[in-house]
Formats: C-alpha cells, sequence, structure tokens
C-alpha cells in the first residue's frame, strides 16, 4: 500500500519542486558580455578611434591616450522595460583614474537615464562594481556601459543580472 501512495507522492513533489525553480530561474538573467563586443564611441577614421583591439583577453587600447568605449548590454527581456539588478565590468587598468558609467536609452536613443560614475580604484585586474545602479530600461529600450579607457587598458568582461 505504501509504494502505490509514494509514488504518486513523490511525482507530486518533484513537480512542486521544479515549479520553484522555474519561477526562481525567471527571477533574474544572468549575462556575461566579452570585452571585445564593446566599441570605440568615435568613428574609426577619428584621431579618437584608432588603436583599439579586439581579442580572446577583451577590448585592449593599443594608443598613448584615453578611448571612449560604449559596451551594449542585451535586454533580456525584449519588448518590455527591464530592470539592471547587478553589474560588474572586469577590467585591467594602466591607470587608477579610469572610470565607467551604466546607462539605458529608449528604443528611439532620445531619452535616457546614467548610473553613477564608478572608478576602478587601482592598477592592474580590477573589478568596477556598481552593485544595483537602479536603472530601468524604457519599452523596448537599451542598456549600455560607457567606459574611459587608459592606454594599455582593458575591458575583459561585463556580468550582468537583469529582470
Amino acid at each position: 500500500m505504501y509504494r502505490v501512495l509514494a509514488r504518486p507522492l513523490a511525482t507530486a513533489l518533484l513537480a512542486v519542486g521544479l515549479i520553484g525553480l522555474s519561477s526562481e530561474a525567471m527571477a533574474a538573467s544572468k549575462t556575461v558580455i566579452h570585452g571585445s563586443d564593446c566599441e570605440n564611441n568615435y568613428p574609426p577614421n577619428s584621431s579618437l578611434g584608432t588603436d583599439l583591439y579586439q581579442s580572446a583577453t577583451g577590448l585592449r587600447n593599443g594608443s598613448t591616450s584615453w578611448r571612449y568605449i560604449v559596451c551594449p548590454i542585451p535586454n533580456v527581456q525584449g519588448f518590455s522595460s527591464g530592470t539592471l539588478t547587478d553589474v560588474d565590468v572586469a577590467v585591467y587598468s594602466t591607470n587608477p583614474d579610469m572610470w565607467c558609467r551604466v546607462g539605458s536609452y529608449d528604443r528611439y536613443l532620445s531619452t535616457g537615464n546614467v548610473s553613477a560614475l564608478r572608478e576602478a580604484n587601482g592598477t592592474g585586474n580590477r573589478n568596477i562594481d556598481f552593485g544595483n545602479p537602479g536603472l530601468t530600461s524604457y519599452y523596448e529600450g537599451s542598456f549600455y556601459v560607457f567606459c574611459v579607457l587608459p592606454a594599455g587598458g582593458y575591458i575583459r568582461s561585463i556580468a550582468v543580472d537583469q529582470n
């Protein structure tokens, strides 16, 4: 008799557990964006648009001066608005004054919001931690990271949580 009841009970518990896991998984979407997905904010033929190199280790500034970099963050919510709940930018910095910002735009790129500026605070491999930047994208909008990258610096990756 216990064997007859055990199978339906186990099936019911498994179903409840899977429902709990699926709602947990949908709560936040974790994404890692490779640094080589980032691009210069200026055209390649301008004086500020040269000497950026994409590689397996990220985006490197091979120039002797600062470069202005934009890294698009896909909105995992698609047509809906989404919220960034955590952003971390992994960098290699040769200058402690390197900094980044996180922002969002509407679908026409006419209205946007930006987070507070965050610095690398040192040289070498660093993590610029935004924590929860409190940014919500607009309907069909997008997110981005903007960094001022020193000579010899790298953007390695960007880790993002959104819901």
